[in-house]
């Protein structure tokens, strides 16, 4: 075997020698390194027993610097470009220096920042200062959650209308109309009479003569619609306590103050001394508002089924410009489901107003709604005016014991009738054994009755007047049933209906009833009839009533005197909201009534209560209204510069508005149109486009907002983003001269990429460039055992891209003896050829290489000669498929030679053996 193995040798060196083929270990691992790994670090915060700035209000994002004398411009801007802030102004002769900081840095760490620079004198926030008319000194101001709560009520501090910031801004103005129309307005109330509006229009309120012509005579206060006269006096109290809201006199040294300190009132009033008017009435005093100046009309009030009349009404003071604030009413209802108008009316120039307590919390009567319900407005426990009435001489409208009527009629001048009618007077059962009237005589009331039994005469109704009817009653009328006495009015004597009722068991003696009821009818209509009924359903029958001292009188009310009451109500609430929007158009004059309703309704604090129960899920805040109400100034300066990563471009802009919410940012490609493709916050002035194409142009330009619009457009800028990078390259040593490159090609219009290349810490150089869309490159010739790092980039025509990441690799050790030793070197062309140097031919190679090259100084100088010049054939070879197969095809018989040498010279042997033999016999 030993000799077979001799002869292979001799034929195999043959065969090697022919086709420059050595081999050795090109092994892949261990030797290469990528660059570019992640550095991190902990961040520790500052201790919190560190001294903190005093924790005074201050601008945000601003500060105050004074710089030392003899500190250049250049140096300045150096000190605030270092945390990129900027100079908004030097303040007068004092030199202090107003800076603006970058979005996000807290105004603390820049004081600290700035401290630290020897150039510094002194840095501090840009305090916020208050005059101190902005807490008025109205004595009673502290009552007053609803504009400034401090917990006073054991509610939440701060869940208010922040009144006191916004008076900063603005206390009101007697240029701004409110319409409050309701029960009147006792207009000469102290807290009042200053802000009561005036119609200018009449040259005398006594001459009899409409001298402005708007059809009304002598209104110099506004108009009574009841009454049809010009003293629109509140009878009731519900519109002084309205008005007191929201312009009750600020800042006067007496009792309460309103949301707007200063402002005129316009009384209309068109709801009675019961506090009840009809759709008539309040069309014409909508109407008489919007034609004579209100920019606010306030509708405390709400009942009755949709009414286009009254639809037609509020969208005429639309089209005057008129905001129409409605409460939304106190049934616990979801107006979505059960409107309430004129609250839930589709009109654009309507806010709906629900009603929150001193917690935020929605209140337990308030309505609700998604869709029809704008915003929540304080309306528990509400302090405000009211006036104090006085009652005059009660005039008898009727009276009866009934002794002087027979038993078993009815009283004289009474009728009866209606469903199980029995109604009669009976002997012995009245008060002390007198008559009275009954419903049921020496009977129980029966199952589903609906009697009842009048007196038919009718009253007067005197406007201005309470109506008192008392009488006392004895009986069992069972209430678990829903059965009723009722106290019934008529408007013809034929049609009755209850106004008022009773029900019980009074325990079988007389007990006496009072009700001012009638109030009602007397406002509504010019004379009714009053008497009883009896209401019954299918079961509980009992004694029934019996009714004696019936008394109805009237009395007339006065004003004599005024004083504060404590209401709840969405009511209550609708006043805070119309005095923001009267606060507004003192502040911003000239907005339109969808601009006042978009200010309102985008500037609310959101609050977990109303959260799917409003249209904004918030509450009313003046503040944040009035900050919003006028349009914030335009950015200047924008810059667009393309980022060295791919599909970037940084954008930069001068913040010039000390009332935006944030900026919106345009873009457009090319002389394509501009659309938004994002907003940042307040204070912000950088962004990031990322995503972009590679060598694209884009055009920018930025406008700040806020809820009453956007500013002007800044400046447009455009930058063209760069070359897409290649990336995730990585180095393998191939062999002690050879290192592998392999990269991704982000890139699609790249003409080639550059390949640069230093050693150990020199510098880059480039080294080669390659086509485009490759992503391999042999970097050949190198000296053995040496660490190199690369780094590619894509070109073209418009120049580079940044460079790609980093990688590293250390080429093999060269063979001992020059030569390469026992897994030394690297099997370059049969690596090539047959793809990996762990083929299984490969490794046939490497053995013979070590087994039988390596031992002696012929095969030694052979593999030396071979690592010197293969590489770049191998490199050739790999590029090119044909070549692969030409020199695998050439390369089998070496290895199966090497692997069965019995084979490899028995075979031939057999071969030629048999050729001879058939040779000799021919012959």
């Amino acid at each position: 075997m030993k000799k077979i193995h001799n002869i292979t040798y001799s034929l195999v060196c043959f065969l090697l020698i022919s086709f420059l083929y050595s081999c050795g270990d090109a092994s892949l691992s261990g030797n290469a390194t990528q660059s570019g790994a992640g550095l991190t670090a902990d961040i520790q915060g500052e201790s919190s027993s560190k001294d903190r700035l005093n924790r005074a209000e201050y601008v945000a994002g601003e500060i105050l610097v004074k710089f030392r004398p003899g500190t250049d411009a250049t140096t300045i801007a150096a000190i605030n470009s270092a945390i990129e802030a900027r100079g908004i102004r030097q303040l007068g002769r004092v030199g202090i220096q107003h800076i603006k900081l970058p979005g996000g840095m807290p105004v603390e760490e820049a004081v600290s920042r700035y401290k630290e620079d020897p150039n510094v004198v002194y840095a501090e926030p840009n305090y916020i200062l208050r005059a101190s008319v902005t807490t008025p000194n109205d004595p009673d101001f502290g009552n007053l959650w609803g504009l400034n709560n401090t917990g006073q009520t054991g509610g939440t501090p701060d869940a208010d209308l922040d009144a006191p910031e916004a008076w900063d801004l603005s206390t009101g103005s007697a240029n701004v109309v409110i319409a409050v129309i309701d029960t009147g307005v006792a207009y000469n109330h102290p807290e009042l009479i200053n802000n009561i509006w005036t119609n200018t229009g009449e040259t005398s309120c006594t001459d009899g003569v409409d001298n402005d012509s708007n059809g009304y005579i002598d209104d110099c206060t506004g108009w009574d619609f009841i009454g049809d006269d010009n003293d629109p006096t509140d009878y009731n109290g519900h519109g002084t306590h309205v008005s007191g809201t929201i312009a009750a006199e600020g800042n006067n040294g007496a009792d309460i103050v309103g949301v707007m300190w200063d402002a005129r009132i316009m009384p209309l009033r068109f709801l009675g001394v019961s506090g009840a008017g009809d759709t008539a009435d309040a069309i014409v005093a909508i109407e008489y508002a919007a034609d004579n100046g209100a920019g606010v009309i306030n509708a405390s009030w709400g009942g009755g089924p949709y009414a286009q009349s009254l639809y037609d009404a509020i969208e005429y003071a639309r089209t005057k410009n008129v905001i129409f604030v409605a409460a939304a009413g106190n049934e616990t209802n979801d107006n979505d489901v059960n409107p309430a108008y004129p609250a839930s009316y589709d009109l654009p120039n309507i806010i709906s107003v629900a009603a929150v307590d001193d917690d935020d919390a929605l209140a337990s009567f308030s309505n609700y709604g998604l869709t029809s319900v704008d915003l929540g407005a304080p309306g528990v426990g509400i302090y405000s005016t009211v006036p104090v009435f006085s009652y005059g001489t009660p005039v008898i409208l009727y009276s009866s014991d009934f002794n002087s009527d027979a038993a078993g009629n009815l009283p004289s001048g009474w009728a009866s009738g209606g469903q199980n009618d029995t109604w009669s007077v009976t002997a012995g059962t009245g008060v002390g054994g007198t008559n009275s009237l009954e419903d049921s005589p020496a009977a129980n009331y029966v199952s589903n009755t609906l009697s009842w039994a009048g007196f038919m005469t009718p009253i007067s109704s005197v406007k201005d007047n309470r109506y008192m009817l008392s009488f006392q009653w004895k009986g069992y009328v069972d209430p678990v049933t829903d059965d009723y006495l009722n106290i019934n009015y008529s408007l013809d004597g034929i049609s009755w209906d209850w106004i008022d009722w009773t029900n019980g068991d009074t325990g079988g003696v007389f007990v006496p009833v009072s009700s001012d009821a009638f109030t009602v009818a007397a406002d509504m209509f010019s004379n009714f009839y009053f008497g009883f009924g009896m209401e019954s359903y299918a079961s509980g029958n009992y004694d029934g009533v019996y009714i004696d001292d019936v008394l109805l009188t009237r009395e007339s009310i006065s004003i004599s005197g005024y004083s504060y009451a404590t209401w709840s109500g969405t009511s209550m609430a609708t006043p805070h909201v119309s005095g923001v929007a009267g606060l507004l158009l003192s502040y911003t004059p000239g907005l339109t009534y969808s601009e006042v309703k978009n200010i309102i309704l985008n500037t609310v604090v959101p609050i977990s209560s109303l959260s799917g129960k409003t249209v904004t899920g918030g509450r009313v805040n003046a503040f944040n209204a009035l900050l919003g109400s006028t349009s914030p100034a335009a950015p200047s300066g924008l810059s667009a510069s393309a980022a060295s990563s791919a599909g970037q471009i940084n954008l930069a802009w001068t913040d010039n508005s000390t009332n935006e919410t944030g900026f919106s940012i345009e873009r457009k490609t090319g002389a394509g149109s501009f659309a938004e493709i994002a907003t940042v916050g307040a204070d912000v002035t950088t962004y990031s486009n990322t995503g972009l194409a590679e060598q694209t142009t884009y055009t920018y330009r930025a406008r700040a907002y806020n809820a009453s619009g956007n500013s002007a457009y800044s400046n447009e800028a455009s930058a063209t983003t760069a070359l897409n990078a290649p990336a995730g390259l990585t180095a393998t040593a191939a062999s002690s001269s050879q290192v592998n490159l392999v990269w991704a090609d982000n890139s699609g219009v790249e003409t080639g990429f550059r390949i640069e290349r230093k050693t150990g810490a020199g510098s880059f150089a480039e080294i080669a460039t390659v086509g485009a869309n490759a992503t391999t490159y042999s970097n050949t010739g190198l000296a053995d055992q040496t660490a190199y790092t690369y780094r590619v980039r894509s070109y073209n025509a418009s120049g580079n891209s940044t460079y790609s990441n980093e990688a590293s690799a250390t080429t093999l050790a060269a063979s001992s003896g020059g030569g390469g030793g026992g897994g030394g070197g690297g099997c370059f062309i049969a690596t090539a050829a047959y793809g990996s140097y762990l083929a299984p031919e490969v490794n046939v190679l490497k053995d013979f290489r070590d087994d039988h090259l390596l031992t002696n100084a012929a095969g030694r100088k052979f593999v030396e000669l071979y690592y010197r010049y293969s590489p770049p054939i191998a490199d050739y070879i790999a590029r090119n498929e044909g070549l692969r197969t030409l020199t695998r095809i050439a390369l089998t018989p070496i290895v199966y030679s090497i692997k069965y040498p019995s084979v490899f010279i028995l075979v031939p042997g057999f071969i030629l053996l048999t050729f001879m033999r058939r040779r000799f016999t021919l012959k």
